[in-house]
């Protein structure tokens, strides 16, 4: 007896975790966005730096650490759509494999949490898409395992669990939110720690001392293009709320996930996963605070994966009915099968190019038709994908035309090469549009009559500066704008270590926090 229930444990997992990867299969897919850092990871495999346009310096990435694996892979294999979505599916089932089969105390939590998983329509979503978020889950299962398994008042422990933080950090920056409670609680408990995690976080020190020197800038441009906007913070965290709307409507199963995982730890009183519970709170703050984002549920992914970690963890046998736990898990499923696109019954076939008036879109289903893995697999076109913005990359690659204004630059600017400078009117790859007041972004209006949308603030690029940029001088007439125009170019095209960029570099970015 004692066998067959060994066997009908592991079989349901296993089975469990191989519907995930044909799910995951089914559902994989690549965004425009990833496209934005697969440029930069084809100049940098090709002898041109980590830049975006080859002519400057701009760091046009979130993910320095999911960046550079990428390209590490691509080194080998020189094509991009297969690489970074097997390397994605790997990543994301390892990731979920830990939860399920290393940190899941019982049998019952662990089928849930694959459950929730392979019905959550934003982990699936972004499970694959080409971003970070599967190293960001991984390294959360990492992070907990060690937390978990192992004495965390050893040093050795503490090390390593700093260093995974640091290695997720890497990979995105304001990831740290997941990790601070955690990691505050060790040093609460020994304040000695504190060198142990100093030491642990230095080669995060040493990419922002790179990326200072190289880039000129500690952040990635994207964060002065999102957060350098001048619109109201009340303003942004209604469309922050209106994001958690919109999930809710879409995938009700993720956020009620989320809020399940806090109830359950009160009720089984389970202290010990508190900084997970504030890391989750202090997440959620942080997403309504810069207004969410446009790509629906993506940012609530790793919220999503810590709370399931918090329910791998809760003592289900102490719930003596059975009644609940089956109920429990029926409302879980119940929840993904009642999704708008539930991910285990569709593989969103339909190309839906319309964007709601509160700017959220379904990404997956936007691109889905253009990168599908099973479509390019059948079609056996992995590297021509069949999409509008594509066709315009390859126009600009076989132009004359070298300087061009465009809002699509993943897409468009990967399959145009490197003789086209690209004039991205949102400022994510440009550093001078980065830092100027937002535009109204003309034919759109956002559900509160507002002419923008969350993640695309539209910025005016002016003759005299597309002009400056063609004739290598600077034309531009606005006083201001031209002094701001001439240290770009120094930060972005100047020797590394000259006294003139280096003024230039305090006073683009710290002369406004200690004063000209």
């Amino acid at each position: 007896m004692v066998k067959n229930n060994l066997f009908l444990t592991y079989f349901w997992r296993i089975f469990l975790l191989l519907l995930f990867v044909l799910i995951l299969a089914r559902t994989a897919w690549l965004s425009d966005d990833a496209y934005i850092t697969f440029r930069t990871i084809d100049n940098f495999i090709n002898g041109y730096g980590l830049t975006w346009n080859i002519a400057e310096r701009v760091q046009v990435y979130t993910h320095p650490l999911w960046m550079f694996l990428l390209s590490g892979l691509y080194y080998f294999t020189r094509e991009i759509y297969f690489t970074s979505l097997i390397f994605s599916m790997v990543i994301s089932t390892l990731a979920v494999f830990l939860l399920a089969f290393k940190l899941s105390r019982s049998f019952f939590a662990s089928i849930t949490v694959l459950c929730v998983l392979i019905l959550s329509q934003a982990f699936m979503d972004f499970s694959t898409s080409g971003l970070e978020n599967p190293l960001s889950h991984l390294l959360l299962a990492l992070f907990y395992l060690i937390y978990f398994q192992w004495d965390i008042k050893e040093n050795k422990v503490t090390f390593l669990l700093a260093l995974v933080a640091c290695l997720a950090i890497l990979n995105r920056m304001d990831s740290i939110l997941m990790y601070i409670p955690a990691l505050l609680y060790i040093v609460w408990q020994n304040w000695r720690k504190t060198k142990i995690m100093i030491f642990a976080f230095l080669p995060f020190v040493a990419w922002e001392i790179f990326s200072l020197i190289y880039y000129g800038s500690l952040f990635p441009n994207t964060a002065y293009a999102k957060l350098n906007t001048g619109i109201p913070s009340v303003e942004l965290m209604q469309q922050g709320i209106v994001y958690l709307k919109d999930s809710f409507v879409r995938d009700s199963l993720t956020l009620f996930t989320i809020f399940l995982s806090a109830f359950l730890l009160f009720i089984t009183k389970q202290w010990k996963l508190l900084p997970l519970l504030v890391a989750n709170l202090l997440t959620l703050l942080y997403v309504v605070k810069v207004g969410g984002d446009f790509m629906s549920g993506r940012f609530f992914t790793l919220i999503l994966f810590n709370s399931c970690i918090i329910l791998s963890q809760i003592p289900w046998q102490i719930f003596t009915c059975q009644l609940i736990k089956g109920f429990t898990l029926a409302v879980l499923v119940g929840l993904g099968f009642h999704a708008i696109s539930p991910t285990i019954a569709s593989s969103k076939s339909s190309n839906n190019q319309e964007v709601p008036p509160n700017g959220i879109a379904d990404e997956r289903s936007f691109y889905f038709q253009a990168t599908g893995l099973f479509r390019n697999l059948r079609d056996k076109k992995s590297q021509e994908l069949v999409h509008d913005w594509v066709n315009d990359g390859k126009k600009l690659k076989s132009s004359e035309q070298k300087i061009v204004v465009s809002e699509n630059i993943g897409f468009t600017g990967y399959y145009a090469g490197t003789k086209s400078f690209i004039i991205d009117y949102f400022g994510l790859s440009n550093a001078f549009l980065s830092r100027l007041p937002i535009n109204t972004y003309e034919g759109w209006y956002n559900y509160t009559g507002k002419m923008w949308r969350i993640g695309h603030f539209y910025r005016e690029a002016k003759p005299d500066y597309i002009n400056s940029i063609k004739q290598g001088k600077n034309l531009i007439r606005d006083p201001k704008e031209a002094k701001l125009y001439d240290q770009i170019v120094l930060i972005t095209r100047g020797d590394l270590f000259t006294y003139e960029r280096w003024k230039a570099i305090w006073q683009v970015n710290f002369s406004g926090l200690f004063g000209n």
